[in-house]
């Protein structure tokens, strides 16, 4: 668990502007904004025997020198380096979509409908590593039982960090040992790691080595005995902002719980009608939850929706191959063509088997940029570009082997952990430091249902009158903005191991009050559900469809000609 990140929620929007087909009633339909948060912390559980498998992703900006890292475990942990596709995919594959059906009812009679997806490319929270067993540079737990118990603590490095493995016996002793090596460690980590301090206990501490930059932090996976996953939230709360957002997946082999945390499932009405943002909502309703400890599902259901996403058939293509491949150029265009994904892991390790020339660097080339158009920036540099001296010989075989230690061998040991646990569970909390006085454990129900990623909501434009949206059983008069009174949540509830939620809040009555009581002609064709829905009106009526004065002209003409020719006629006397 990341400590002394200064981090946010982020909320990206996405809209989209829907155009129905001409007909009679309110064309103007508001956009709905997708979806998309970015979290602070984003976390991967899952089991392995007895043991709990945690990928998390650490997110910092800021000075390197500033950057510390520090988790308390329950046991010896196991530590190994990974890259950010697994968060990448992870947020892609499993971000909720948001689709809205318009129904369009026509003058003469009649109707249409479409569909469209309102939610954006690109996830909040996408991102992550694929990690494996202990590898090259890996901490393994045999590693760690041959030390000396009393010692106060085993260090190494791995990757871009520096680690230390504390004993947790001793507060003072920890603290003081961490600032006499160099880790950072800012005000109010004394109070916060009190609740972890306890005889058996271990503290894991990372920092960046020297000469590191922030750019250089990289997703890391930690293995630990424990019955259950749990995230230390107290001592995040030391370089947390307000309202951090904390994504988590849990695998298994059920539905994920937050086991002494509440449940919330979210109003969705202000999102659909336009007058607020899923992120805004989202933190709303969470602190509604009493002392705003509560988590929302985003996704629950199976883990095959990761199936072939990190080890589809042919990727990576064959270790004996790229080992052969001597020329710099081809060796590129083998890892483009396989798969490889051109992350933070890769350019470093790349870089220092094809560094890029130093009059690149100068320039401000980005290493994604030069690997991407190697053959390019090859093209351009003159003779003498690096002073004369020759470049470094090429050894794609060691090159490939730390390739494959780094990013082969953890991407498909991470696929094969989604292979060997069918359920997969997404939820997100927003905290700020004053409401992370609980750690939050997870647990798993086999009771619940599953939680789809699609959601969806129905507009329904009569002949004449107003719009109607139907969503989560309710119904309101659309566009709604004037509805500013309805509860974030529609539920806050209590989920156990087994049965059914218990709910706490019920803000059903609630939010049918704040829509109104409304009537619906024969033309307007909802969910059933008459007993809720904004009340006044917009002013909709038939409307003609947009033309140029020439075009209105035109057909008023020809409408005038036609009912000259049926006029009937006197006869003359």
């Amino acid at each position: 668990m990341k400590t002394w990140v200064s981090v946010g929620v982020v909320g990206v929007l996405v809209f989209a502007q829907l155009r129905p087909a001409h007909a009679c009633g309110c064309l103007a339909i508001p956009s709905v904004a997708s979806p998309v948060l970015q979290a602070g912390e984003r976390i991967l559980f899952a089991k392995d025997k007895d043991q709990v498998v945690a990928y998390i992703q650490i997110k910092y900006q800021g000075s390197a020198d500033h950057f510390g890292w520090l988790l308390p475990l329950p046991s010896l942990p196991t530590l190994q380096l990974g890259t950010d596709e697994l968060f990448d995919q992870l947020g892609k594959h499993t971000q909720p979509d948001y689709q809205l059906t318009t129904n369009q009812m026509f003058c003469g009679g009649g109707s249409a409908s479409s569909t469209s997806d309102l939610s954006g490319g690109g996830c909040g929270g996408a991102d992550e590593a694929s990690f494996a067993p202990a590898y090259d540079g890996g901490m393994a737990n045999s590693d760690l039982a041959d030390q000396h118990m009393n010692e106060m603590v085993t260090s190494g490095g791995i990757g871009p960090y520096d680690y230390a493995v504390l004993h947790a016996d001793d507060q003072t002793e920890m603290l003081q040992w961490l600032q006499d090596n160099k880790f950072f460690v800012p005000d109010g980590t004394g109070q916060a790691v009190t609740p972890y301090i306890h005889p058996g206990a271990f503290f894991l501490a990372l920092k960046l080595r020297s000469g590191q930059s922030a750019g250089d932090v990289v997703p890391v996976i930690v293995r630990y005995t424990s019955d259950l996953p749990m995230i230390p939230i107290i001592l995040t709360q030391v370089g947390a902002v307000p309202n951090m957002g904390i994504l988590v997946w849990l695998l298994g082999e059920a539905r994920a719980i937050p086991r002494n945390y509440y449940h919330t499932v979210i109003d969705e009405l202000p999102v659909w009608l336009g007058s607020e943002s899923y992120e805004s909502l989202v933190v709303r309703a969470i602190k509604e939850a009493p002392k705003r400890h509560s988590f929302i599902t985003e996704y629950a259901g199976p883990s095959s929706i990761m199936q072939n996403v990190l080890d589809y058939p042919g990727r990576f293509g064959t270790l004996a191959d790229l080992k052969l491949l001597t020329d710099p150029s081809s060796y590129l265009s083998y890892l483009q063509g396989h798969g490889y994904p051109f992350d933070a892991t890769l350019v470093e390790i790349l870089n220092r088997y094809l560094p890029e020339p130093a009059s690149l660097v100068q320039e401000g080339v980005s290493l994604q940029a030069y690997y991407a158009a190697y053959d390019s920036w090859q093209a351009q540099l003159p003779p003498d570009s690096d002073g004369g001296a020759p470049p470094p010989p090429f050894d794609p075989v060691a090159c490939s082997n730390e390739i494959d230690t780094r990013i082969v061998q953890p991407t498909r040991a991470t696929a094969a952990l989604f292979n060997a646990h069918p359920y997969l569970t997404r939820v997100f909390t927003a905290l700020s430091p004053e409401d992370m006085n609980a750690d939050p454990v997870f647990s798993e129900n086999p009771d619940l249902p599953q939680v789809p990623l699609v959601h969806s909501a129905t507009v329904t434009i009569p002949c004449s009158g107003p719009q109607w949206l139907s969503a989560q059983g309710f119904e309101s008069q659309f566009p709604g903005n004037s509805v500013t009174t309805l509860p974030g949540s529609v539920h806050i509830e209590t989920l156990r191991e087994s049965g059914p939620p218990m709910i706490v809040t019920d803000n059903t009555a609630t939010i049918v009050a704040a829509l109104g009581t409304v009537s619906h002609g024969s033309s307007f064709y909802g969910n059933g559900n008459n007993n809720s829905g904004s009340s006044g009106g917009f002013g909709c009526s038939c409307d003609v469809p947009r033309r140029t004065r020439g075009e209105l002209g035109s057909l008023l003409m020809v409408a005038l000609t036609a009912l000259a020719l049926r006029w009937p006629r006197r006869k003359k006397t």
